[in-house]
């Protein structure tokens, strides 16, 4: 198996960043939402599947549930902050986009993280869903 040389993943890094420091606020706000619904969707599958285990048990399970909202952010192609803060700034440093941006990819990315996640937790406490 081929493995990338870390110049070589720096680049790709960069790029990556690049493509993200110049999509419009729409689609950072967007994808922003969905991956704040995803991670709380993980999270809220994690709590649900960790009722009645014992304290060890619910760290495998909750480890092994988790990750189905980060799985759910890279095949729908979702922006979720922490990602944007190794990617956005990676392209800043090559000088291939401005701090402007970074800080521009940032904030949108946040609010929109910030409120798909309050209406994932919305839609559970007052939507269709409560019996």
């Amino acid at each position: 198996m081929a493995f990338n040389p870390p110049q070589k993943m720096t680049l790709m890094a960069g790029k990556a960043g690049v493509y993200k420091a110049n999509l419009p606020i729409f689609q950072l706000l967007l994808r922003g939402f969905m991956a704040g619904a995803y991670i709380a969707i993980g999270g809220a599958l994690c709590t649900v599947c960790n009722t009645g285990f014992t304290a060890g048990a619910k760290s495998l399970v909750g480890g092994a549930v988790f990750p189905v909202g980060l799985i759910a952010i890279v095949l729908t192609g979702a922006e979720l902050f922490t990602g944007d803060c190794l990617l956005v700034p990676m392209a800043a440093m090559l000088k291939k986009c401005s701090w402007g941006k970074v800080l521009r990819v940032w904030v949108w990315v946040y609010i929109g993280n910030l409120i798909g996640s309050i209406f994932y937790a919305y839609l559970m406490a007052v939507g269709p869903f409560v019996t």
